[in-house]
């Protein structure tokens, strides 16, 4: 209604300059009925804008009866008000149509991605808890029997003492502690955080120490703040884990000959932070590597971020923040 009033006040004011040309207005306003409120709209601004113009500005002035040269003239003003605003409500339809199938579309893609990062959390999770089964039956199961083998292999080495069997029984029983030794230290890679017994720090510390034990190699543990980390065992695995992929890609792709971990506990915030003098590389030609996509899945499943900052020459930077203490158990 405005609409119209504003379109007849307007063809009022340059009807004198232009002619019956000034009637598209009315075209114009029944356009923008349809637009903006739909086919029905239009349609009665198309009635109310013909009332206007038999009565106001065909003759005879001021009545709605017609000379016959003008019914030619109202019918085809009409028919293109009528054309006009079905195609522009169509138009409108046809958009809200899109806009409702993009937004479901796009309801369905946060679906299946949240869909998706569930199942490789619970397949990560699974891979985790099977790791940790296995690494506990090697500790307690077959590490336990290596070492009653041991002990009788030592005792059997005493009974033959001086016999030519002696030095047999000896290598057996060196032979045996070797095993266990190699099953201990595989039982812990698989299962590297027991935070009963020693917690994330350890772990990170014996990591350290056999990486530092390689030929021409220095890696460095250093932990600061509080030792008392709130840390669930997932949590804890998981930044085992970053440091772990951390430290082999220092290894095998920087060539890094020195490394340094980190493990800050300082306020609200615990930081992990692995460095290294490697050749380093650029972080956007290894975005796509497995190992960093890996490293900031674990991260985002701590509620962490993880940043990467190297450069040709430059050694690398990975560095792991979680948030608030509040949430490091879940």
């Amino acid at each position: 209604m405005a609409l119209i009033a504003a379109s007849h006040g307007l063809i009022v004011g340059v009807h004198g300059l232009f002619g019956p040309a000034t009637y598209t207005i009315f075209i114009a306003a029944i356009v923008l009925c349809a637009y903006f409120w739909g086919y029905g709209p239009s349609l009665v601004a198309t009635g109310l804008a013909s009332l206007d113009l038999v009565y106001t500005f065909l003759r005879p002035y001021h009545t709605f009866e017609l000379e016959s040269e003008n019914v030619m003239f109202l019918l085809a003003f009409l028919a293109v008000a009528l054309v006009t605003s079905t195609l522009q409500a169509r138009r409108r339809w046809a958009e809200e149509q899109l806009r409702r199938a993009h937004d479901e579309l796009e309801q369905r893609v946060r679906e299946r991605t949240e869909e998706l990062a569930r199942s490789h959390r619970d397949i990560l999770e699974i891979a985790e808890r099977e790791q940790q089964r296995i690494g506990r039956d090697l500790h307690d199961g077959l590490g336990q029997e290596l070492t009653g083998i041991a002990m009788l292999s030592t005792a059997l080495a005493e009974q033959v003492d001086g016999s030519p069997l002696a030095a047999d029984a000896e290598q057996v029983a060196e032979l045996v502690h070797e095993t266990i030794r190699h099953t201990r230290e595989l039982a812990r890679g698989l299962c590297p955080v027991n935070l009963e017994d020693d917690g994330l720090a350890v772990a990170l510390e014996l990591l350290c120490g056999r990486i530092g034990r390689l030929p021409e190699m220095e890696c460095r543990f250093e932990q600061v703040g509080d030792s008392d980390l709130p840390l669930g065992e997932a949590v804890a695995t998981h930044l085992y884990r970053i440091a772990q992929e951390a430290v082999s890609n220092a290894i095998r792709h920087g060539r890094a000959r020195r490394i340094e971990v980190r493990l800050e506990n300082a306020g609200p915030a615990l930081t992990l932070t692995i460095r290294d003098d490697g050749v380093g590389f650029s972080p956007a030609a290894a975005s796509s590597g497995m190992g960093l996509r890996l490293m900031h899945y674990r991260a985002k499943m701590c509620r962490g971020s993880l940043s990467v900052s190297s450069a040709p020459g430059g050694g690398t930077v990975v560095e792991c923040v979680l948030g608030t203490n509040g949430v490091l158990t879940s």
